[in-house]
């Protein structure tokens, strides 16, 4: 009887969930650019981050992680001179991002908690969590133009996918979907900072996008 008690106590710390995105954000790789010293100048970026998610639940992303690749990206671009985190009120080039995850709603979750305890986590419970990344271009203090891509991710709050909720789930789905949706927006916002402050014809795609005919319009060095 106590190994029983004792097995239900530990329970909802062990029981995990099977998360899988839904793919509405492109699986791109970096877009990398070779061209002139001259045509690059130094950029810096800051983030904020607002998740509805426990801290660190289940390998989610975080404030460290999400910056961690932004800055990650922005080096491989090949496009700037120097990357670093600032303050959009500084004068020269910058880009504030917001990363914002939603879906779940902390007064459900005493209900949710409290049907799954009384389940045992033994019914599969489907649950959603949507991942919103905007980025806003500042110049010399001021805002240009901006930039925004989501990706929804579905879960299954089942005893079952124990393995996927302690382990698979970031190296399979979170990191994923962070990449997503960072690469993605770089990669937009890329493309438009060539347009507006490049020399086309001195700046070329050194990578293939994996759904290249979305960067068609990207010039390329013949």
């Amino acid at each position: 009887m106590k190994k029983f008690i004792l097995a239900s106590l530990l329970l909802p710390f062990l029981s995990g969930c099977f998360l899988y995105d839904c793919g509405y954000t492109r699986n791109d790789d970096t877009a990398i650019y070779k061209t002139d010293v001259s045509n690059k100048m130094p950029i810096s970026y800051s983030l904020k981050f607002d998740t509805s998610l426990p801290y660190d639940s289940l390998g989610s992303p975080t404030d460290k992680s999400v910056r961690t690749k932004i800055e990650e990206v922005l080096k491989e671009t090949g496009l700037f001179s120097e990357v670093y985190y600032g303050d959009k009120k500084e004068k020269g080039y910058h880009i504030d991002f917001t990363y914002n995850d939603s879906g779940y709603k902390k007064e459900e979750a005493g209900a949710r908690a409290f049907l799954y305890v009384y389940t045992l986590f033994l019914i599969p419970i489907p649950e959603h969590v949507s991942c919103d990344l905007s980025a806003v271009l500042y110049l010399e203090g001021k805002p240009v133009w901006s930039i925004a891509h989501t990706e929804k991710c579905r879960c299954i709050v089942w005893i079952g996918a124990l393995p996927a909720g302690l382990v698979l789930n970031y190296w399979s789905v979170w990191r994923s979907v962070e990449y997503n949706i960072v690469r993605s927006t770089i990669n937009d916002l890329t493309k438009e900072h060539i347009r507006r402050y490049l020399d086309p014809s001195s700046v070329e795609l050194t990578t293939l996008l994996n759904l290249d005919e979305k960067v068609s319009d990207i010039p390329r060095k013949e």
